[in-house]
């Protein structure tokens, strides 16, 4: 049976068959089921549900989020294979702050941990999340 796997990640490209039509769906939907509760379809009445602002306020996950770059950074770090450099963090910093400036996206964490409104900043970190797993770099993985 051991021989039979070897034969799907030998060389040139066999460590690339599971990616197919069906696969490419299904990783396209992932964030937004994730997001949103949604069932992972190929896994039946399995739910799976992600909190992106729970998940960036643990230290064990986002040293802190009160910076944008560092989120940004962190999160890549987690989501992708290589570290994010150049124009490509550049772009994800974006896709995170959007309209604000770090000292904005600083005042809007800080908002959010006196009231817990999360209208600001929630929609940030899932545009965030979801930019990261559309990317390349992750369908890559």
């Amino acid at each position: 049976m051991y021989q039979d796997i070897n034969l799907f990640t030998q060389s040139p490209d066999f460590d690339k068959l599971w990616f197919n039509a069906s696969s490419f769906i299904t990783r396209y939907k992932l964030p937004e089921m994730l997001i949103t509760n949604s069932r992972i379809i190929p896994l039946g009445n399995f739910y799976a549900q992600i909190n992106l602002i729970d998940w960036v306020q643990n230290p064990a996950n986002c040293s802190n989020p009160r910076d944008g770059n560092i989120i940004v950074a962190e999160m890549a770090n987690y989501l992708l294979p290589e570290e994010l450099t150049g124009s490509r963090l550049t772009y994800f910093q974006n896709i995170l702050l959007g309209n604000f400036s770090l000292v904005n996206w600083q005042s809007e964490w800080d908002n959010y941990i006196s009231t817990s409104n999360s209208s600001t900043i929630k929609p940030q970190l899932e545009k965030l999340f979801k930019a990261l797993l559309f990317s390349q770099e992750y369908q890559c993985v």
